[in-house]
Parts: structure tokens; sequence; C-alpha cells
């Protein structure tokens, strides 16, 4: 499992991915898993669509504000979550 890093700063999300992607990752049992990853056109440049990656911690896309985050923890695993909104 390899951690991207987090989110860039001027990720941008097209107007076709808005209100498509309710949960991007979240941790399941004892491992992180990685939902909808056949929408790589939604994600930042440089997304590969691969289930062993997450971006980590979260960031709002410009254009977005957060609404609530959650860091998850598994083992030595951890992740942030964020919850955006348009602004």
């Amino acid at each position: 499992m390899s951690n991207l890093g987090p989110l860039p700063t001027d990720f941008l999300l097209s107007s076709h991915c808005e209100g498509t992607l309710d949960n991007v990752y979240f941790v399941d049992g004892s491992y992180l898993v990685q939902g909808n990853i056949d929408q790589v056109t939604c994600y930042p440049n440089g997304y590969a669509g691969k289930t062993e990656q997450y971006y980590s911690p979260a960031r709002c896309p410009s254009g977005f504000t957060q609404a609530c985050s959650r860091t998850n923890r598994i083992d030595v695993l951890e992740e942030t979550i964020q919850v955006c909104c348009p602004t």
C-alpha cells in the first residue's frame, strides 16, 4: 500500500465529477480499501486507478470547502478523509 501524499492543493474537480465521489477512500476491516477507481478522470493528474495507492491527508479540491474530516488508523496505516461541499 503506497501513500501518494496529500492531494495537490491545485486539484481541480471536473464539473462532470461533482456529486459522484461521495467516498473516495475508506477503511474496511483490517485493510485500506479505495473506492471508485473506475472514475480516474475525477482524480488528480498522475492517478493510475490502482487499489495499492491512496492520497492522505485529504484536501478539498479547488472550489470546495471542508465540511468535516476524520482520521482512520489500522496498524501502521493511517488516512485522513474529508467530506467537501461546493463553495
